[in-house]
């Protein structure tokens, strides 16, 4: 415990400081979304605060505590990093090392200092400053020499640390010995939870990558799902075809990203009964003759009379977007189409019924073969 006379002077220390750490605190965070930003990697947040006067008053009569300035308090500052993924948080580590000067003596990986048999929550702690090349910007100048620690942890670990911190015990000595038995459970399948969850996206991330090579193989062995799908944009597919067939019926330009392609395609192919790739690759050959017609139709018979028309750039997928029109028209069946639309929120309520006889009353001019294509008649 420090005496009374150097907290005090650690107490004005802050009073005095307090607006610089908080303009740090609230750049830094900046700084650290900037770097994640720009290296692809997708967090759940980034939040930041400075101690209060309060808090930082209680910390210095911890009898544990010993410090002789504010400089030595290397918490007046701090920044969180809650991640979806536990194996983000080595990734942003080595962000962080690179970015910042790092204090060895005062970061910590609680991640490997937890002993096995112990419940708490996870997390890596860093005690950081800027790095002198920034510190030599105007922005950062004044900044030079202040600390911060950035904590990085997933957001299960996050979820555990604040029921932990609510319920308000810290330490198993704490807790009564069955309690510490449901902690030390719950504890286990949080980690697991965390660790599956990071298999299951490198699973996706490996299938994402061969489902091209799977589809140019045996396209009747590919089930249909949203990689799959999107993988028909990945190569030379009639899918593909039909977004610039589409997108030049509409007079428009064309975003020619396959992250663009929705979930709800699948889900509207899947009501049509086509559930795989190669079904999908049919029925975009059967209308590629008459898609551009069908959109030109759809846009002067019903979309233009009903709404604004928009004129920037179509989105990769619109080609399929209407393809689903086509298909479900294909089907003649009145009851079957209309349930189509409410179902996949296609048009308001008040256009139901304007939309079905459009569809019905579509007879393409281009050719009069291939009309019929995959969607059974319901």
């Amino acid at each position: 415990m420090i005496e009374d006379s150097t907290k005090s002077q650690i107490l004005t220390e802050f009073d005095n400081e307090r607006g610089i750490y908080e303009d740090f605190s609230r750049k830094a965070s900046e700084l650290v979304s900037q770097i994640l930003a720009a290296s692809g990697i997708v967090v759940h947040s980034v939040t930041s605060r400075c101690k209060s006067r309060e808090s930082l008053s209680r910390k210095l009569g911890l009898p544990e505590k010993s410090y002789d300035s504010l400089g030595s308090v290397t918490d007046i500052s701090a920044i969180r990093i809650t991640t979806y993924f536990s194996d983000d948080v080595d990734l942003i580590a080595e962000l962080i090392e690179q970015e910042f000067e790092v204090a060895p003596d005062h970061s910590v990986d609680k991640r490997i200092s937890l002993d096995p048999d112990r419940f708490g929550y996870q997390s890596l702690h860093y005690v950081v400053t800027l790095a002198p090349a920034r510190c030599k910007l105007v922005e950062y100048r004044k900044f030079n020499g202040l600390k911060t620690e950035i904590q990085i942890r997933s957001i299960l670990q996050h979820a555990w640390a604040e029921i932990e911190h609510d319920i308000g015990y810290k330490s198993a000595s704490g807790i009564p010995r069955d309690v510490r038995r449901r902690f030390a459970r719950v504890a286990g399948l949080l980690e697991l939870a965390d660790a599956e969850f990071a298999s299951i996206r490198s699973s996706l991330s490996d299938y994402a990558g061969a489902v091209v090579r799977e589809i140019r193989q045996n396209p009747a062995k590919v089930e249909l799902d949203l990689l799959s799908l999107r993988a028909l944009y990945e190569i030379d597919s009639h899918t593909k075809s039909l977004d610039a067939l589409v997108a030049g019926a509409m007079e428009r330009t064309l975003v020619a990203d396959p992250g663009l392609v929705g979930e709800q395609f699948v889900g509207r192919f899947l009501t049509l009964g086509i559930h795989r790739v190669d079904e999908v690759e049919v029925a975009a050959e059967r209308v590629k003759d008459t898609i551009a017609e069908f959109t030109k139709y759809w846009i002067s018979q019903f979309l233009s009379k009903n709404f604004k028309m928009a004129t920037g750039p179509a989105n990769a997928g619109i080609g399929v977007f209407y393809l689903q029109y086509m298909l479900v028209a294909q089907t003649k069946n009145r009851t079957f189409i209309r349930n189509f639309l409410i179902s996949n929120n296609l048009g308001a309520a008040d256009d139901h019924d304007a939309m079905v006889d459009y569809l019905l009353d579509f007879s393409p001019k281009a050719t009069k073969t291939g009309r019929e294509v995959s969607g059974k008649n319901r």
